[in-house]
C-alpha cells in the first residue's frame, strides 16, 4: 500500500525503485550503448536534478567530461546562470514530458532534448537528456534567416515591381511597387493571375517565351508588355523573367521583376512618329534637305529631292573631285554661297542665313535655288563642323520676282519706267555725280517734264482705248526722239519725264533744248487712230541739275518750266530758272488766297452790263467773280482763276458765282424796269468736263427761282471743241430748256465754222482782241462783220465785248439784235451798286 500511495501520488516509480537504479548507474555507469552513443553526449538525472551518469560518442565534442557532470547537480555543473534556465525544462522532463532548451557553454550552443527515463513497467525514474553542439547549425541559421531578411527587404521595398509567381501564374507575393505600377492593392494582386491584367494583344508572346523558359530552352526573357489597370488603361512595362528550380532541376516558381516604360515607350512613339513625320516629309517635300561639311564641301543628301534638283546620282555626287558644291555652283556664284556659309557658321545654333545662287544641273542649264543654311554640328571646341540646309529651286520665284519688280518699276501701259524707277534713276545718276569732284566731273543731268496738250480732249471725245492708243504712240515717239542712254518714263496721265546725261564738255541747257525740240516734233505729228487724225503737242519743261539738287527736286522745277511753256502758248518747251520757282510759289499763295475765301465766303461777284446799242437799253450783265486778298485788296482775277484751275478749286468757284449770279438776276428781274434781263456766267473746262453739269445747273436754277430764258452760261470756244460726248449732251439739254450756251472768245480757237452746226450754241461773243483793232485794221473789221453775219444769218445772238470808245462802237455793223459790252458803257461794278436800265452816254473814266 505505501507503494502504491507513492505511485498515486506522483506517477512515477517507488522511491526504492528509483534509489536501486540511481546506485546502479552510479557504480556501473551508462551501458556500453549509452557510452558509444554517436553525435553527442546522453546525460542521467535524478529528481534532485543531479548527474547520475554521462556518456556518449560526442561527450568531448560538446565540451563535458564525466567529471565535470557525474555526481553534481545542474547548478554545480553548469552554473547558477545555466542552471536558472534548465531547471524548469529539467522538472519538465522529470513529470514525463519531452522538452528541448538550449544552452551556452564555452562559447559553444549546446543543444539538450530531455526526456523521462521509465522502468520496465513505465514507471519513471528519473530524466535523461541528450546533448548535441549546434553552434554551426545555429550559425548556419542565422546566415538563412539575415539572407531571407535581406531578399524581404530589398523585394518590399525596391523602387521597380517584383512579384513571386506560381507555375499556373498565380500572385504567390507582390511589392509594393508593383502594387502601385498596376493599381491594384496587395490582396487583389494576390488573387489575381498575371494573364488576368496582361493585354490580350501582349499575352501570346509572353506565354511563349514562359513556355520556353520552363522547358529550358532560356533560363529567362524579357519583354515589353502592357498591364491592365482597375480603371481599364494600360501601363507599358518591361518585364524580366526567371525560373526557381529544385535541386532535381524542376521548376518550382518564377521571380518576376517589372519596370514602368510608360514614358519611355511614349518617347519612343513619339521619336517613331517623327521619324516617319521626317520621312513623309522627305518624301513629298520640294526641298532638298541636306548636311553639309563646313571642312570638305561635301553633302549628305536627300537622294531623291537632289536627283530632281540636279539630275545626279548620289554615287556622281561622291567622284566630285573639288567637292559637290564647287561642282555644282558657277563659279560666280561660289563666293556668294561660300560667304553664306562662313557667315552661318558664325551664328549661334537656330540661327538661319538664306542665300541665293544658281546651280548648274546635269544637263548644263542653271536654276535658280534659295540655300538656308543653320549650324547643324559643333566639335568639342564649339567649332561648326557641319551646316544642316534646305535647298529649294526657286527658278520660277525668281522669274515671277522679276516680272514683279519689273511691274512695279514699269508703267504696264506703255512699257516706259514708272514714277518710282525715275526717282531711283535719278538718284543713282544724282549721287554718281556728287562722287565725282568739281575738277573731274565727266557729266550733267538734265531733266525734260513733258505734258501732252489737248489730250484730254481727244481721250474725253473717242474714249480710253483711242486715248491709250495715243498714249503709247506718243511714248514710242518720244523714245525715239531721245538717244541713246537717255530714260524716258511715264510718270501718269499724259505726263512723261526724260532723263538726260550730259557730257561735261556739253552744255546741258542746249543739249536739253535740242531734244525738247525733237520731241516736240516727234509728238506733233500728226496720227490716225479709228479712222480718225488726231493731233496733240507737247509742252516741255527744261531743268538743269544744280548742286545739292534731289530728285524731288529736279521734277518739280522742270514740272514748274512744263507749266511756264503752256502759259506761254502750248506746243513749246521752257528752261526753268529760279524766277519760275517764285512764280510756282506765288501760284501757291493765290491758291491758299482762293481757298480761304471760299472758306470765308468772302468771294464777290461783280457784273458789267450788256448793252443794245441801239436803245443803249441794259439788256444783260456778265457776271465776273473777285477774290478779296488777306490785305482786302482783290486779287488778279485771272492769275487766281489759272491757280483754281490747277487745283481743282474751279468747281467750287464756279458753282459759289453761278448760284449768286442767278440769286441777284432773279432780285433784279423783280424790278419791272429790268423783267427781261438776263446774266451770262462763264464756266470753265473743268466745270464743263465734270460729270452732272445739266443736274448742277438746272438745281441752282430752280433752286434760285430763276426763268432759264434768263441764263446764258459762256463757254470758250477750245473748251466746247474739247468737250466730250456726255458734256455736249448735257448742253443740248440745257439749251433745251431755255438756257442760253454762248461760245466765248469766238475766232481764237482752231475749229472750222463747220462746228458751230454741231455744237449746242444759241449765241457767239466776239474777242475783245478782234474789237482792239478796230476800225483801223482792216483784218479785225472784217473778221468782227464776218462774225456778226454769220451769227445773223445762223440765227445766233451775237455780243461784241471789249468796246472801249466811240470809234471801235462806230465800227461795228448794223445789224439787228447786236448787242455790246465794254468799258464805253460800264466797268464792272458789285451787286450792291445802282443798275440802271439805260445806259445812253460813255461811262466816266
Amino acid at each position: 500500500m505505501p507503494i502504491v500511495r507513492a505511485r498515486q501520488a506522483n506517477g512515477g516509480a517507488s522511491e526504492s525503485s528509483r534509489r536501486l537504479w540511481a546506485d546502479e548507474l552510479t557504480r556501473s555507469g551508462l551501458s556500453p550503448l549509452g557510452r558509444n552513443f554517436p553525435g553527442g553526449a546522453l546525460l542521467v538525472f535524478d529528481e534532485q536534478l543531479r548527474f547520475l551518469a554521462a556518456g556518449g560518442g560526442g561527450l568531448a565534442d560538446v565540451g563535458l567530461s564525466r567529471e565535470m557532470v557525474e555526481g553534481k547537480t545542474v547548478a554545480e555543473a553548469f552554473g547558477t546562470d545555466v542552471a536558472a534556465r534548465l531547471e524548469g525544462p529539467y522538472r519538465q522532463a522529470l513529470q514525463g514530458k519531452d522538452v528541448s532548451v538550449e544552452m551556452s557553454l564555452l562559447g559553444r550552443t549546446l543543444q539538450q532534448r530531455l526526456t523521462g527515463v521509465r522502468d520496465s513497467d513505465g514507471l519513471l525514474l528519473g530524466g535523461m537528456g541528450f546533448v548535441q553542439d549546434i553552434t554551426e547549425a545555429r550559425a548556419h541559421q542565422r546566415d538563412l534567416m539575415e539572407s531571407a531578411e535581406r531578399f524581404r527587404l530589398a523585394f518590399d521595398n525596391a523602387p521597380i515591381g517584383k512579384a513571386v509567381v506560381e507555375l499556373d501564374g498565380t500572385f504567390r507575393q507582390v511589392n509594393q511597387a508593383l502594387c502601385r505600377l498596376t493599381g491594384y492593392d496587395r490582396e487583389s494582386l494576390l488573387a489575381l493571375t498575371f494573364q488576368d491584367i496582361t493585354h490580350p494583344d501582349d499575352l501570346a508572346a509572353d506565354l511563349e517565351l514562359l513556355g520556353e523558359v520552363v522547358c529550358g530552352v532560356r533560363s529567362s526573357y524579357e519583354i515589353e508588355k502592357r498591364y491592365r489597370k482597375p480603371s481599364g488603361e494600360y501601363v507599358w512595362t518591361l518585364l524580366s523573367v526567371g525560373v526557381v528550380r529544385s535541386a532535381a532541376g524542376d521548376p518550382l516558381y518564377f521571380i518576376s521583376q517589372v519596370q514602368d516604360t510608360t514614358e519611355r515607350k511614349r518617347h519612343q512613339l513619339e521619336l517613331l512618329d517623327a521619324h516617319h513625320f521626317q520621312q513623309a516629309v522627305f518624301a513629298v517635300s520640294p526641298d532638298t534637305i541636306h548636311v553639309f561639311d563646313v571642312n570638305t564641301h561635301r553633302m549628305l543628301w536627300n537622294s531623291r529631292s537632289m536627283q530632281e534638283l540636279l539630275g545626279y546620282t548620289p554615287e556622281e555626287i561622291d567622284t566630285f573631285e573639288r567637292g559637290p558644291s564647287q561642282h555644282i555652283i558657277p563659279e560666280q556664284d561660289f563666293v556668294r554661297f561660300n560667304a553664306a556659309v562662313s557667315a552661318s557658321c558664325a551664328c549661334d545654333d537656330g540661327e538661319v542665313t538664306e542665300v541665293r545662287h544658281q546651280v548648274r544641273h546635269r544637263d548644263g542649264r542653271l536654276q535658280w535655288v534659295s540655300n538656308r543654311l543653320t549650324p547643324f554640328q559643333r566639335d568639342e571646341t564649339g567649332t561648326v563642323t557641319h551646316l544642316l540646309g534646305v535647298t529649294r529651286d526657286v527658278t520660277d520665284v525668281i522669274a515671277f520676282e522679276e516680272r514683279l519688280e519689273h511691274a512695279a518699276l514699269h508703267d504696264d501701259l506703255t512699257g516706259l519706267p514708272n514714277r518710282r524707277l525715275i526717282n531711283r534713276r535719278l538718284g543713282e545718276a544724282l549721287d554718281q555725280i556728287r562722287r565725282e569732284t568739281a575738277a573731274a566731273r565727266q557729266r550733267d543731268i538734265v531733266v525734260l517734264f513733258c505734258d501732252l496738250d489737248g489730250f484730254k480732249r481727244v481721250n474725253d471725245a473717242h474714249g480710253h482705248q483711242i486715248g491709250d492708243a495715243l498714249l503709247r504712240v506718243s511714248a514710242s515717239r518720244l523714245v525715239s526722239a531721245t538717244r541713246t542712254g537717255d530714260t524716258v518714263g511715264r510718270m501718269g496721265g499724259d505726263e512723261f519725264v526724260v532723263i538726260l546725261p550730259v557730257g561735261a564738255d556739253e552744255d546741258p541747257a542746249a543739249v536739253g533744248r535740242e531734244v525738247a525740240e525733237r520731241v516736240i516734233r516727234a509728238v506733233g505729228e500728226p496720227l490716225v487712230l479709228g479712222a480718225v487724225e488726231h493731233a496733240i503737242t507737247a509742252s516741255v519743261g527744261i531743268c538743269v541739275a544744280q548742286t545739292g539738287t534731289t530728285p524731288h527736286d529736279l521734277l518739280r522745277d522742270a514740272d514748274t518750266a512744263m507749266y511756264q511753256a503752256k502759259l506761254n502758248g502750248k506746243a513749246g518747251h521752257a528752261l526753268f530758272v529760279p524766277t519760275l520757282r517764285e512764280d510756282a510759289r506765288s501760284r501757291d499763295e493765290l491758291v491758299r488766297n482762293v481757298r480761304q475765301s471760299l472758306a470765308d465766303n468772302t468771294l464777290d461777284v461783280y457784273y458789267q452790263p450788256i448793252v443794245d446799242p441801239r436803245t443803249s437799253r441794259v439788256a444783260g450783265v456778265e457776271a465776273l467773280v473777285r477774290i478779296p486778298g488777306p490785305d482786302g485788296r482783290l486779287l488778279d482775277t485771272a492769275a487766281a482763276i489759272a491757280a483754281a484751275e490747277q487745283t481743282g478749286l474751279i468747281g467750287a468757284v464756279g458753282e459759289r458765282v453761278l448760284r449768286r449770279s442767278c440769286a441777284q438776276a432773279a432780285r433784279w428781274r423783280e424790278s419791272p424796269e429790268h423783267a427781261d434781263l438776263a446774266v451770262a456766267v462763264n464756266l470753265s473746262a473743268s466745270e464743263i468736263a465734270r460729270p452732272g453739269l445739266y443736274d448742277r445747273v438746272t438745281e441752282i436754277v430752280g433752286s434760285t427761282h430763276l426763268d432759264p430764258r434768263a441764263l446764258t452760261l459762256e463757254i470758250t470756244e477750245s473748251v466746247l471743241l474739247d468737250a466730250g460726248p456726255t458734256t455736249v449732251q448735257d448742253l443740248r439739254r440745257l439749251r433745251d430748256d431755255g438756257i442760253g450756251i454762248s461760245i466765248d472768245d469766238f475766232g481764237t480757237g482752231y475749229a472750222g465754222l463747220r462746228y458751230l452746226a454741231t455744237l449746242p450754241a444759241t449765241a457767239i461773243k466776239v474777242d475783245r482782241s478782234f474789237t482792239a483793232g478796230l476800225p483801223d485794221d482792216a483784218v479785225s473789221a472784217t473778221i468782227v462783220r464776218a462774225t456778226v453775219g454769220l451769227a445773223t444769218e445762223l440765227r445766233l445772238a451775237c455780243v461784241v465785248e471789249g468796246v472801249e470808245t466811240a470809234e471801235q462802237l462806230a465800227a461795228l455793223p448794223d445789224a439787228a439784235g447786236l448787242l455790246v459790252q465794254g468799258y464805253f458803257f460800264a466797268r464792272p461794278q458789285p451787286a450792291s451798286a445802282p443798275l440802271p436800265a439805260f445806259i445812253a452816254s460813255p461811262a466816266a473814266g
